[in-house]
């Protein structure tokens, strides 16, 4: 049985207001689950301003890994630089971007929480399961092929 099908626990979506001057469409989460551990992975969820227009529509997902400069515990740091700087002035963007913050000290090796939380994002929006991306900044980058290597033998995503 793989680990997706083995995942439990309580998963909590905590929205926290992002405080910025300008109308905004990228929000703070917190992804709070139990995969073979716990995971807190604090992220940014940018939805386009027009997502909610076509119900029947399904929405390509990107996954951005910021690089390692923005690492630490708090999350609006991730709006610094890269795609979420961009998303916060372009409203329309058409992906869903789901942007994690690595803790401290730490890089994307934890293929296992940014899955988790690409497979929560898709639970909770309307994702088009072929168009889903990943992409990354710096220390980010090399992490696309990790991700692609390492999960569900064999391609879970696009990386670009």
């Amino acid at each position: 049985m793989s680990l997706w099908q083995t995942i439990t626990g309580t998963v909590a979506l905590l929205c926290v207001a992002a405080s910025s001057g300008a109308a905004n469409n990228q929000v703070s989460h917190l992804y709070d689950t139990e995969i073979s551990r716990t995971v807190k992975l604090p992220y940014l969820l940018h939805v386009p301003s027009n997502y909610k227009e076509d119900p029947s529509r399904r929405w390509p997902l990107l996954l951005y890994l910021h690089g390692g400069s923005v690492r630490g515990s708090e999350i609006d740091k991730v709006r610094t630089l890269g795609l979420p700087k961009r998303l916060d002035h372009d409203p329309q963007f058409p992906f869903i971007v789901v942007s994690p913050l690595a803790p401290e000290g730490e890089i994307w090796t934890d293929v296992e929480a940014l899955a988790g939380l690409v497979d929560f994002v898709q639970l909770t929006h309307r994702v088009d399961p072929g168009a889903v991306y990943v992409t990354g900044h710096k220390h980010g980058r090399p992490r696309r092929f990790t991700w692609l290597t390492s999960i569900r033998s064999g391609s879970r995503a696009s990386s670009r």
